[in-house]
């Protein structure tokens, strides 16, 4: 398997835990503990946990870790995957049965939880709680039979297990599955391409910006924030579709040879750039796009509106999710400036979307002058606190202090976001300068009021 080394790593050490187990068997000793190999595997979609998981079954079945049904070992591992509507039903008593059933039917093998999170919605989901009280009890009673996999997003599992300790204790493995890197993706797409008798192009830039563009993949893994959206192995596999699709449609007609029909050109690859740009571009470069929000608020009047709370409601997520989208718009358009051969109609579009990520950077830019400039909204608010007695007034205005704050420190991370990676933006920069000293200045004044108007 191409990357996962941390997997990889983990899966040694648990290959060690399970033979070793076995060996203390085989010599007539005493179980240390009662075995339990349940499992979590954490981590974005479309990096290899499914595959995993099929891997882990055929090895606790070779190593005789769990127990095949009617002690059969002539037939493939069981691999079950459910979902939520496989075991919460929609009537008192009729969760328990689905439960069972679906660990009666992954006995000898895995029983792969993809989202577990989505079993219990909120404290008031009495049939969520039910399943997840059915499967522990079944966990434990049967763990010499089957081994259940839960995976799914990092944040959300580790909240799902905090809130369910019984789940928690009864699952001694965590598996973390890191994004691939660029180098990694594009030998992903060239190794799916044998099977099928297929052969890349000879010049690989088109298929290497096509990989690129589409899953927002990084070079190195450092350089990547974590990203729900990157796509990972699935999206690569979308990329190699659709060029054969786009192969297809050019052979159409044609009485090509037989390395004709098998060997991709440059030209399917461009062509799925080029579906690629538009649809990455439509929505977040769009008139109701992350872009385009940024730049109308921008515009609204500092003391009537916070900005980022009001992004916040607007592209419904937080800061750390919001920088994410912005990061990749970021990149995207980064990767596609760099492509050559884009149709005029596409450039137009690319163009279009970089005057948006540049509008709403000045536009972030502007509201930080706004705050941070001298008599600004910063200046005006500690003025009023210090000149007058009025506590309303010092209320209202030490309120003004503490959003304006953390409208800052948020935009501080927006306005980073929408920088390309690498590169530096001396009007940006300086900005958050002004803001970073501005606010360092007002921490230290001396307000002669009864509280300080940034806690209070």
């Amino acid at each position: 398997m191409v990357g996962l080394a941390s997997v990889k790593r983990a899966m040694r050490e648990f290959y060690a835990t399970v033979e070793f187990a076995k060996v203390r068997k085989r010599a007539g000793l005493k179980a240390l503990s009662s075995q339990s190999f349940h499992m979590r595997f954490l981590g974005n979609p479309g990096t290899g946990k499914t595959v995993v998981a099929r891997i882990v079954g055929k090895l606790l079945i070779a190593l005789g870790a769990i127990s095949h049904p009617n002690n059969r070992w002539d037939t493939e591992p069981v691999f079950n995957e459910v979902a939520r509507s496989d075991l919460v039903a929609q009537y008192v008593g009729q969760t328990a049965p689905k439960v069972q059933k679906e660990v009666k039917k992954s006995l000898g093998g895995v029983f792969f939880l993809d989202e577990a999170y989505s079993l219990v919605n909120g404290e008031r989901d009495q049939f969520g709680h039910e399943a997840v009280d059915t499967l522990i009890k079944e966990m434990e009673d049967k763990r010499a039979n089957f081994v259940v996999i839960c995976a799914g997003y990092e944040d959300e599992m580790d909240a799902f297990f905090d809130s369910n300790p019984g789940f928690k204790s009864r699952v001694p493995f965590t598996f973390f599955f890191e994004d691939y890197t660029c180098p990694q993706l594009t030998e992903i797409g060239l190794l799916s391409l044998k099977p099928k008798a297929l052969t890349p192009p000879a010049d690989l830039g088109t298929y290497n910006d096509a990989i690129t563009l589409s899953t927002g993949c990084c070079e190195k893994l450092e350089d990547c924030p974590p990203d729900k959206a990157r796509g990972n192995g699935r999206a690569v596999r979308n990329v190699v579709e659709a060029a054969i699709r786009q192969m297809a449609r050019r052979l159409q007609g044609t009485r090509a040879s037989k390395e004709e029909y098998s060997k991709l050109q440059p030209e399917d690859f461009a062509a799925v750039l080029a579906s690629s740009l538009q649809t990455l571009f439509a929505v977040p470069c769009g008139p109701r796009g992350a872009l385009a929000k940024i730049i109308s608020l921008s515009e609204l009047d500092p003391k009537k509106f916070q900005f980022f709370l009001q992004l916040e409601k607007e592209l419904q997520g937080g800061k750390k999710e919001i920088s994410a989208r912005l990061q990749r718009i970021t990149s995207q358009i980064v990767v596609a400036s760099r492509i050559s051969g884009l149709t005029p109609a596409t450039r137009k579009h690319l163009e279009s979307c970089t005057t948006k990520q540049q509008e709403a950077r000045q536009g972030i830019i502007r509201r930080l002058d706004l705050y941070c400039s001298v008599d600004g909204v910063l200046d005006n608010a500690a003025k009023e606190i210090r000149t007058t007695w009025d506590k309303s007034e010092i209320e209202l205005s030490s309120s003004v202090l503490k959003a304006t704050q953390y409208d800052i420190n948020a935009l501080e991370g927006i306005l980073r976001a929408l920088i390309p990676k690498g590169e530096q933006l001396e009007e940006a920069e300086a900005a958050i300068a002004r803001c970073t000293a501005k606010l360092e200045q007002l921490h230290h004044t001396d307000f002669r009021i009864p509280f300080d108007p940034f806690n209070s």
